[in-house]
């Protein structure tokens, strides 16, 4: 059962997101429902109950690149040493 319940949230997550650091925002909960093959009201409430157990923080706006003529890029890092970070950063 607990599989289900992990399953299904994947799900809703993947349908939602466009890339791991992008949403969907146009895309309504009817439609990841139907999508699916649940109902809107379990959409709505499994991404309250992610809000609420902190694993989904919140939604964030990101300007389409493209849109004003642009590329958007993302690089991710990960220095294991303090003093690197830092250095890198600057």
């Amino acid at each position: 059962m607990m599989w289900r319940t992990v399953e299904l949230t994947v799900n809703i997550m993947k349908e939602i997101s466009i890339t791991p650091s992008h949403w969907n925002v146009k895309r309504s909960y009817a439609d990841v429902a139907k999508k699916i093959g649940i109902d809107e009201e379990t959409v709505r409430i499994r991404i309250q109950s992610l809000k609420q157990s902190g694993f989904l923080l919140g939604w964030r706006l990101i300007l389409n690149a493209n849109l004003l003529g642009r590329e958007s890029h993302i690089l991710a890092l990960e220095l294991l040493d303090v003093e690197k970070k830092v250095r890198t950063i600057a």
